[in-house]
């Protein structure tokens, strides 16, 4: 870099340092919006963060209930309870 370039400001200030730009909406935000309540600043603001999730999660809705059914322990008959107790239970 030659001495007569002028350096481009960091990415993060160049709309100011309380505000960015989001670059899938294309809007300057306040940075809250960028910010998660860890604190941690994201590349994206919280709407389109959002709509991403919910983009994705309907494309993929089939695996994720599958996912969910597969997470839960099968039943088993016989250790249920009317399964040991019918004599009680009629």
């Amino acid at each position: 870099m030659s001495a007569e370039t002028p350096r481009r400001p960091y990415h993060r200030h160049i709309e100011g340092p309380d505000a960015r730009r989001c670059p899938r909406c294309g809007e300057v935000k306040p940075i809250a919006t960028f910010t998660l309540p860890s604190g941690r600043v994201q590349g994206h603001c919280r709407e389109c963060r959002l709509a991403v999730t919910q983009e994705w999660r309907a494309r993929h809705h089939d695996e994720l209930l599958q996912r969910r059914r597969a997470s839960y322990p099968k039943a088993d008959p016989t250790r249920s309870y009317g399964a040991r107790n019918r004599q009680g239970t009629r």
